[in-house]
């Protein structure tokens, strides 16, 4: 899954790309493992600072599990550094974990290496949008390699 989602991240190099992770949660509602995670699909829209995202291929992957769901999306951002999310981020990330009603993880790609007209590997952010007894918060997340 990693090297289908670098792929994608870097086909559209100076306009961000993304698409939709889908996953598992434990009883708890909490997301367990991402199982999947789509590219930009046809009908997306990318722009240099945003991606509106095509969901029709997350449904086909979420209708043949039943265990599975929407569990965020992944996102570039195609200039050298820049992992943090953008105010824009955060709002679609509020979004939509009130739409998806749980816990959602986001994923932000940054280029590593560019040569020639080529990435070769991506650093990656995670951040976890939920609700709390104080309202909804997005904070930063930890995520290892085999997550991607």
């Amino acid at each position: 899954m990693r090297q289908e989602v670098l792929d994608a991240a870097w086909r559209h190099e100076v306009v961000e790309s993304g698409g939709i992770l889908v996953g598992e949660e434990d009883g708890d509602g909490l997301i367990t493992t991402i199982a999947a995670a789509t590219g930009p699909g046809p009908g997306s829209i990318h722009s240099w600072r945003s991606v509106e995202i095509s969901r029709d291929a997350a449904h086909e992957i979420i209708a043949s599990n039943p265990r599975l769901r929407e569990i965020g999306v992944w996102h570039s951002h195609p200039f050298h550094n820049y992992v943090e999310p953008s105010p824009c981020d955060l709002r679609g990330s509020l979004a939509r974990a009130k739409r998806l009603g749980g816990h959602i993880i986001d994923l932000i790609l940054s280029p590593t290496h560019h040569g020639g007209g080529l990435y070769y590997g991506a650093r990656v952010n995670g951040w976890l949008t939920h609700q709390t007894r104080r309202g909804w918060v997005c904070e930063p997340v930890r995520v290892r390699p085999a997550d991607y």
